[in-house]
């Protein structure tokens, strides 16, 4: 079991996690050319001061060995030289892709004020167990029965779902009887594989929809489950983000 559960990563990106994956040299070009086409922010640490910038990658050049990124927000109050450091890193559901790279030159991209860098050595992706929210297919349900003088039994689909919670659209009117705070005791998790888990689910926010048709999405945090229950989700979890990642790498090549 230890080998598929990931360590929890701290808030502050200067602490190591040690479940890295470190992406192959020839992917990299393809994640820098994604977050140069999708203008991504990205957090930035430099090696001279121990304050968070924001930037985004304005170019990138294999051949050249080197990337561009556009200039520091908020503006830096030091001076970079050549052996300035940059820890550059983007946070995306649960995901960590970060990498290092090297000052060389302040340059001028599309009429603005950029820095010239070395085109990072690696690329590392990491996972944040304790964040990732897993998005589900559609197909998957979840029964659940509320508390109470009621005892109305709801059926909704699965938006995504952690080892902590879920997300879940519940279809019908009766909908409105669900609300922040509610212990939704003997509730099922069904499975693509047929398997099942059964919890209690606490509700922490709803909100109602009427395209395109009208619904309620709940958000629950898990707050009673047996141990063997627990281990099967997080090994469900598990399985499903290696899948993900097998074929974003195809993806990719």
């Amino acid at each position: 079991m230890a080998s598929i559960m990931f360590k929890k990563l701290a808030e502050s990106f200067t602490q190591k996690s040690n479940k890295n994956i470190k992406v192959h040299t020839d992917l990299r070009a393809s994640i820098l050319h994604k977050l140069q086409k999708n203008n991504t922010p990205l957090i930035i640490k430099t090696s001279k001061s121990s304050d968070i910038f924001q930037s985004m990658l304005v170019s990138c050049n294999k051949a050249a060995n080197t990337i561009i990124l556009d200039e520091l927000f908020p503006q830096a109050d030091f001076k970079y030289n050549k052996e300035t450091l940059f820890h550059c890193e983007l946070r995306e559901q649960g995901n960590i892709t970060s990498f290092t790279t090297q000052f060389i030159d302040t340059v001028h991209a599309s009429g603005m004020p950029a820095l010239l860098m070395s085109y990072p050595e690696s690329i590392e992706q990491e996972q944040r167990r304790n964040s990732f929210r897993l998005a589900l297919k559609t197909g998957q349900y979840l029964s659940a029965k509320i508390p109470g003088e009621f005892q109305n039994s709801l059926t909704g689909i699965i938006k995504d779902l952690s080892h902590q919670g879920t997300r879940i659209n519940i279809q019908g009117g009766n909908t409105k009887l669900l609300k922040k705070g509610d212990k939704l005791s003997g509730c099922r998790l069904m499975f693509d594989d047929k398997q099942s888990i059964q919890c209690e689910l606490t509700v922490r926010n709803k909100r109602s929809y009427n395209t395109p048709y009208h619904y309620m999405q709940i958000g629950a945090e898990i707050t009673d489950i047996q141990l063997s229950d627990k281990n099967l989700l997080m090994k469900y979890i598990a399985m499903q983000q290696r899948q993900q990642c097998r074929l974003n790498a195809s993806n990719r090549l």
